[in-house]
């Protein structure tokens, strides 16, 4: 199975950096996801209902719409020096918290491009055999919109 996320990076430097690439296997000096893998976005409903009847049990919907979902990811990153992680953190800081991008989010085999606002990422705890190796971890949250949307 093929699986990873590509984040288009259109408003970081001059708008002319290739997508960042993240993969499902440890490389130096790139991105993967740990070894329990990811997962695709979870998405708001928001629902209409008629107004109640006081003889009528329950609520009839009237609408339904699929709103702003999540994706959430673990990602890795491992590189050769403190300098090197410390770039290598911003560069993926800088593609997360971009006003407007895409991403190409595959999970089994074939891709599938979200529309995204700016996201967050908090940095997970260093421990002394990561701090050695020059890898930190995060997790990273991005709002995306439906597809077709």
């Amino acid at each position: 199975m093929t699986a990873g996320l590509s984040i288009n990076r259109p408003l970081v430097g001059d708008g002319s950096l290739p997508a960042l690439a993240i993969g499902v296997m440890p490389t130096m000096g790139g991105y993967w996801f740990p070894s329990d893998g990811i997962s695709e976005p979870e998405f708001d409903e928001t629902t209409t209902y008629a107004e109640t009847s006081p003889n009528l049990a329950g609520g009839l919907a009237t609408q339904s719409v699929t709103g702003i979902g999540t994706l959430a990811l673990t990602v890795l990153t491992e590189a050769s020096s403190e300098a090197n992680l410390k770039t290598q953190k911003q560069a993926l800081e800088a593609a997360v918290r971009q006003f407007s991008y895409t991403v190409a989010l595959t999970t089994v085999g074939a891709a599938d491009t979200y529309t995204c606002i700016r996201g967050r990422i908090s940095w997970g705890t260093l421990n002394a055999a990561m701090s050695r190796a020059f890898i930190a971890r995060c997790v990273i949250t991005i709002p995306v919109q439906p597809l077709g949307v």
